[in-house]
């Protein structure tokens, strides 16, 4: 039987609008909390929360639970970044190279597969 860390487990990162950018770890999540770059989504309630406020909130059934030297916390699910607000665009080259390696090198018109 295989055991995976809760600190492992992936958390949901937004920008300062709301928008996805990408998942990270819980121990990633934590880290930015912690240092005030971020701050934790309650997904029933959708408020934000402070590191020190979480840690405060009643651990519900069936929640991940950080151990921790006060008690154990709920794992956050969701972290709101407080300074990033744009996405970088990512602009990819219109080029055979990508065409085929978008199609895993696979022709579109006949099917063969090349390479």
């Amino acid at each position: 039987m295989m055991t995976t860390s809760i600190l492992t487990t992936p958390t949901l990162v937004l920008n300062k609008n709301w928008l996805a950018i990408k998942v990270e770890t819980v121990q990633d999540a934590v880290c930015k909390v912690c240092s005030g770059n971020a701050k934790i989504i309650d997904p029933h309630d959708f408020q934000q929360y402070t590191w020190k406020d979480w840690s405060r909130l009643r651990v519900r059934d069936g929640d991940d639970v950080i151990r921790c030297v006060e008690g154990p916390v709920r794992a956050p699910d969701v972290i709101v970044l407080t300074q990033y607000d744009t996405l970088h665009s990512r602009n990819v080259a219109f080029n055979r190279k990508n065409l085929f390696a978008r199609d895993k090198n696979t022709c579109q018109y006949c099917g063969v597969k090349y390479r």
